[in-house]
């Protein structure tokens, strides 16, 4: 199965030494073949829910405790892909003890584009933007599907610093007390600069993408702005 887990340690000093754990020991550990992995990527938080330094979101864009759950937000998160009983096998034990949410979804994934400008490393270049999404509670999913669907062109349009447009369409809740999101947008950029600078064409298009997205999307949990360690 394909997995995507979102993984927060308790307590801000934790937290800075849990994102060094799960790339330089975990992350080390999930690169044995004895695994039976066949995908394993660690996205480890390097900015906060607003983005990196230079990210100019508009204020009906901006997070905070009140606006959206869980807060604090995620630490990191996983994508994985193998047999079901090694995926499972890696949110549980010792990952357990040093977070305290791990909200898991089964998952298949369309990518939506792809520039070619992503080196797969540990870390890959550039900055990688995860959300969960809530899409509005009246839609079925294939209506809300759809809409998604057909975002796609004007996202790619407006969002032109994008290398990498994924779109995570979530088939089982894994884990209980998980927030019940329909999919997770995965926007990769080669750069920062790239983010910075290309995470919008214009104010037009700014405006376009949320005219569009607020007649399927409710919300979600925090972003993750983060740094991509691919080990398998």
């Amino acid at each position: 199965m394909t997995v995507l887990a979102f993984l927060r340690a308790p307590g801000e000093a934790a937290r800075a030494d849990f994102r060094r754990w799960i790339v330089s020991d975990f992350g080390s550990r999930l690169a044995d073949p004895a695994t039976g992995l066949t995908r394993a990527v660690v996205t480890v938080c390097a900015a906060s829910p607003d983005g990196p330094e230079g990210l100019d979101l508009p204020a009906s864009m901006r997070l905070n405790g009140s606006n959206t759950q869980p807060w604090p937000g995620y630490d990191a998160a996983l994508t994985l892909e193998g047999p079901d009983e090694a995926v499972a096998a890696c949110w549980a034990g010792e990952m357990a003890a040093r977070t305290d949410l791990r909200h898991v979804y089964r998952v298949s994934e369309r990518v939506m584009v792809d520039k070619g400008r992503i080196t797969p490393g540990r870390p890959s270049n550039g900055m990688t933007y995860m959300r969960g999404i809530h899409f509005h509670g009246d839609l079925p999913r294939s209506a809300w599907e759809r809409s998604w669907t057909l975002h796609a062109p004007l996202a790619i349009k407006v969002h032109v610093g994008v290398s990498r447009y994924t779109q995570w369409y979530v088939e089982e809740i894994l884990t209980e007390g998980s927030p019940g999101i329909g999919g997770v947008a995965e926007l990769h950029f080669p750069t920062t600069k790239d983010m910075v600078e290309g995470f919008f064409d214009s104010a037009r298009g700014r405006d376009e993408i949320a005219q569009d997205t607020r007649h399927f999307i409710a919300g979600g949990p925090p972003r993750l702005f983060a740094e991509q360690h691919v080990f398998v």
